[in-house]
């Protein structure tokens, strides 16, 4: 049957608030993530002999995150659920270890 020409077809299928939710908390977490990176990046090329291999890996690991952000998609459940558990445990870890620093040492 044909559609009628005063209405068109709702072309993506819609997602709930938990869906919307987690997918934001993931896209969250990725973003905080390349802001360690960028910060760390920034610490070892403030030092005089700095590792240009790390600052080279970090770069590397930066933009992989920046592609893994631009490809999430709201229905990428597993994939959400996976950057949620393991990079939201590596944010907390992180944010542990800089609290423990000195403030003075802190960028």
């Amino acid at each position: 049957m044909p559609v009628p020409t005063n209405t068109t077809p709702d072309p993506l299928p819609k997602w709930n608030q938990d869906e919307a939710i987690a997918y934001e908390a993931a896209i969250e977490c990725i973003g905080h993530l390349i802001a360690l990176h960028t910060e760390r990046i920034d610490r070892e090329r403030a030092t005089p002999d700095y590792d240009e291999k790390l600052v080279s890996t970090l770069i590397t690991e930066r933009t992989r995150l920046a592609h893994e952000r631009r490809d999430l998609h709201v229905f990428n459940h597993e994939i959400i659920a996976r950057i949620r558990s393991e990079y939201g445990a590596l944010i907390r870890s992180q944010t542990a270890a800089r609290s423990s620093i000195n403030p003075s040492e802190k960028i």
